[in-house]
């Protein structure tokens, strides 16, 4: 796969190649391959596209299931200091993604790559992990997983099709920009609750809004080069060397792993790495659970009632701290 990376598509061609590689892996019998160019649309868009193509094998007439959320991940104005939340974070979030496009670059790190590193080859590998390990850290932390669905694009879609009109097609992105802070922390669970503050900041912001307005605005006024140039100057500046992509499965997990071959030169060490830290946050988080319980059970059995009088201060020396 990371020969594909190497080649241009040809122009003369219609701009999309489907590679069937008839090679058993440990979860499939084969891998197939879609290679599309980005102006035909972006990724979500041409992953809809191709489920509406599909259909059930047990019927020919039905579309694929899939999980549908109940949880809304949206933008929740429940009181005035909720609306001034929001209205913050869009407008840190806002001056942010400027002074990326302007001059704010990331710092030099291990996973930072040289220039023109979104020209040179990449390597693709891949690692499934249990659903129900990253269940019990979200149990554990209470913190809520992320959900799209992509049911209503495919049903929208399908009935787009019948009717011979795509309606609203193409590239419709907004960038989120989010913070990747690199060191060694003592508790591996503190990992866990920087990125949900940073993931809940940035729910409670109008940054992607913002951003697809941006380009928007740039694509009517100076063409669809200025938009080349936009997206260019905001991938540079940021961290291209390592790209992550994630896909739930039934009870799996998937990441895919972009590497650039000069940075990361070895991305399956680096894909045991990752599968070995979330058993080491699995770990940390049952324990804080099991210690959260005793914690409980200590304070039920200080608290509880008895038939004879008690001193007062007997009672709250008994408590956990």
């Amino acid at each position: 796969m990371s020969n594909l990376s190497k080649s241009p598509i040809d122009y003369s061609k219609p701009l999309w190649v489907l590679h069937l590689l008839d090679i058993k892996t440990s979860d499939a019998e084969g891998t197939g391959v879609f290679r599309f160019h980005h102006s035909l649309g972006d990724g979500l868009s041409l992953m809809t596209l191709f489920l509406a193509c599909t259909r059930q094998s047990a019927d020919i007439d039905a579309l694929p299931t899939l999980h549908v959320s109940k949880e809304t991940t949206y933008i929740k104005v429940t009181s005035f200091c909720s609306v001034l939340k929001v209205l913050w974070n869009s407008v840190v979030a806002m001056m942010l993604f400027v002074f990326t496009v302007l001059f704010l670059k990331d710092d030099e790190t291990p996973l930072k790559g040289s220039l023109g590193v979104e020209n040179k080859p990449r390597r693709f590998v891949r690692k499934s992990v249990n659903i129900a390990d990253i269940k019990a850290v979200k149990n554990a932390m209470n913190v809520v997983k992320s959900v799209i669905s992509e049911r209503k694009m495919i049903m929208t879609l399908v009935d787009s099709m019948k009717a011979g009109t795509l309606g609203r097609w193409g590239n419709q992105i907004g960038y989120v920009l989010l913070p990747f802070a690199m060191g060694l922390k003592s508790n591996p669970l503190d990992y866990v609750k920087e990125a949900k503050a940073v993931i809940d900041q940035k729910k409670a912001s109008l940054e992607p809004l913002f951003s697809y307005f941006v380009v928007e605005m740039v694509l009517k006024l100076f063409g669809i080069k200025a938009v080349g140039k936009l997206n260019h100057k905001v991938f540079f500046n940021t961290t291209l060397a390592l790209m992550v992509h994630i896909v739930s499965y039934i009870d799996k997990l998937t990441f895919v792993i972009s590497a650039d071959e000069e940075t990361i030169p070895d991305p399956h060490r680096l894909c045991d790495d990752l599968e070995e830290s979330l058993h080491l946050i699995k770990a940390s988080a049952l324990a804080k659970g099991i210690t959260k319980n005793k914690l409980m059970k200590g304070n039920l059995s200080a608290i509880a009632p008895s038939s004879k009088p008690q001193n007062p201060r007997l009672t709250i020396s008994k408590e956990a701290p």
